[in-house]
């Protein structure tokens, strides 16, 4: 009977106390009060302005909001366990779209995680994730926290969905394709080779080499083939000169039929 009764001490403990006692073990998760909580004390003044700087930039541009948390310690909790506790409480990311990034660092034993929002696992999967922590460790380390933080967050920023404003911006046909630059140019002042033709028949002696200069070489950049840039270049070559003996033409039947008359 004693024994039983023992036993039954001891389940209410289990189920009742002893989850008190773990919680009691556990790292309080600060309150957002700012997208940079620094607990540890770990960044200058200088380094938190700046890295605190950068994490607005990003939320302002509504790609996703990035939060950092440097913790002073953790207790005998696990990275994971207390990083998932703080993206909980902080409820990072807009609503519906779930774009929330947490970065937890723990100076003290060296050790940092990122937790991604559902909605950024695919532009940042695990394996990202850790080779970006594996370029922060020696960082942390080697107590230079805030350059590493900066560099992280332009790791971070260069993968992030582009916005609306973005994707319109890159709507433009030439930032899609910047090697048609050139070509676009050299095709769109080329009629200008043709002004030395209204100096009479011999512009033509100018502008037969300028327009096969101009078209050759957009030929050439569009596709990379010097049978192509000489077929433009030998075409545009003709063009002048064919103009100025057409209107050669004409202007000697003018005169005739003025003579006739």
């Amino acid at each position: 009977m004693q024994n039983r009764f023992c036993v039954w001490i001891a389940c209410l403990y289990l189920c009742f106390f002893a989850p008190l006692v773990c919680a009691a073990d556990l790292a309080a998760v600060p309150e957002l009060t700012s997208l940079l909580v620094d607990q540890a004390g770990a960044l200058n003044e200088n380094a938190r302005e700046t890295v605190l700087l950068r994490l607005k930039e990003i939320q302002g541009s509504g790609q996703a909001q990035v939060a950092i948390l440097i913790s002073g310690g953790i207790h005998s909790e696990s990275l994971a366990e207390y990083s998932l506790r703080v993206a909980d409480s902080w409820k990072l990311g807009r609503a519906g779209h779930d774009d929330g990034l947490l970065i937890l660092v723990i100076p003290s034993i060296n050790a940092a995680r990122i937790e991604v929002g559902y909605g950024l696992e695919g532009e940042i999967p695990d394996a990202r994730a850790s080779q970006w922590l594996d370029d922060l460790l020696p960082a942390i380390k080697n107590r230079e926290l805030g350059d590493g933080l900066l560099h992280l967050l332009d790791q971070i920023e260069g993968v992030l969905p582009k916005t609306g404003a973005d994707i319109k911006r890159d709507d433009n046909l030439l930032d899609r394709h910047p090697e048609w630059k050139l070509p676009f140019v050299l095709v769109v002042f080329s009629p200008f080779a043709l002004f030395p033709l209204f100096m009479g028949r011999w512009g033509a002696l100018i502008s037969g080499p300028a327009l096969a200069a101009f078209l050759g070489g957009a030929a050439l950049m569009l596709w990379h083939s010097r049978t192509a840039a000489y077929a433009a270049g030998g075409l545009a070559f003709l063009l002048p000169f064919l103009w100025a003996l057409n209107s050669y033409v004409i202007r000697d039947s003018r005169r005739g039929n003025a003579t006739a008359k």
